[in-house]
């Protein structure tokens, strides 16, 4: 009969061993948890990206929309002083200054404008039968009413309060292009771009230069960023919001024949 000279017994692994083992789990859950980081990190930027994009794009048509229509009286004469409306000039913009809605929301020294026209006969469910047709429209930039930062509001003669666009805008800055040719060569092409306060004559401005600075709402840059809006470059320590400048020039289609 075959003998054994001793038997041999299964053995665990040693302490060395399991701390090893321990020690490459730990550097591969590491190494997960930081690309499961930079990979949320940049969801959220290109979210915000995009979120600052989309408000920036819908803030300049609304905008554009708005002054093209300005100054169109079609037959009538140019009267402003109606019920419910502010005697002031077909296009008219305050510069420089906080400016107020019905509620006092201005902020950050953005500038306003408020544009004027009346309906045509062709557009109905607009105004009552007893008005006289005139429509004014003023953006201003307020707080927001999430308490988030600043917004873009848009109030109308029939709107008892502003309403509330789009969050993000920080701040509006508007440029009017006079045409100060003699009225014997005018072209209708801007010679100069001022703030409102500088205008020398507003029935001589044909374009208006509208520029927008959004800013996501939430932190989502890993430092501060900062960014040049009207030749000034501006950086917050501590904040971590994307921003962007969104500039567009409006010609006044009812001011040039």
């Amino acid at each position: 009969m075959k003998q054994y000279g001793g038997r041999r017994y299964q053995h665990g692994m040693t302490l060395i061993e399991l701390m090893i083992a321990m020690l490459i789990g730990i550097f591969l859950l590491g190494g997960l948890t930081q690309i499961f980081t930079n990979s949320r990190h940049a969801y959220n930027l290109q979210q915000a990206v995009g979120q600052v994009q989309e408000n920036g794009r819908f803030a300049l048509d609304f905008l554009s929309n708005d002054l093209r229509m300005s100054d169109f009286w079609e037959c009538r004469a140019v009267n402003l002083d109606a019920p419910g409306l502010p005697p002031v000039n077909p296009i008219n913009g305050t510069a420089d200054l906080g400016v107020t809605g019905t509620d006092d929301i201005g902020v950050n020294n953005a500038d306003s404008i408020t544009v004027a026209w009346t309906l045509g006969k062709w557009t109905p469910n607009n105004l009552k039968c007893v008005d006289d047709g005139a429509v004014w429209v003023r953006y201003t930039v307020g707080v927001s009413s999430s308490g988030n930062g600043t917004s873009l509001f848009r109030q109308t003669n029939i709107d008892a309060q502003p309403i509330e666009l789009i969050e993000g805008v920080n701040n509006m800055q508007i440029l009017y292009g006079e045409d100060t040719d003699p009225a014997a060569n005018r072209d209708y092409s801007p010679n100069y771009y001022v703030p409102y306060g500088l205008v020398q004559n507003m029935s001589n401005v044909v374009s208006i230069r509208v520029s927008l600075l959004l800013s996501s709402l939430n932190n989502v840059a890993t430092q501060p960023v900062g960014y040049v809006y009207q030749g000034v470059t501006v950086s917050n320590p501590g904040d971590f919001k994307l921003y962007r400048v969104f500039t567009t020039t409006i010609a006044l289609r009812n001011r040039i024949p």
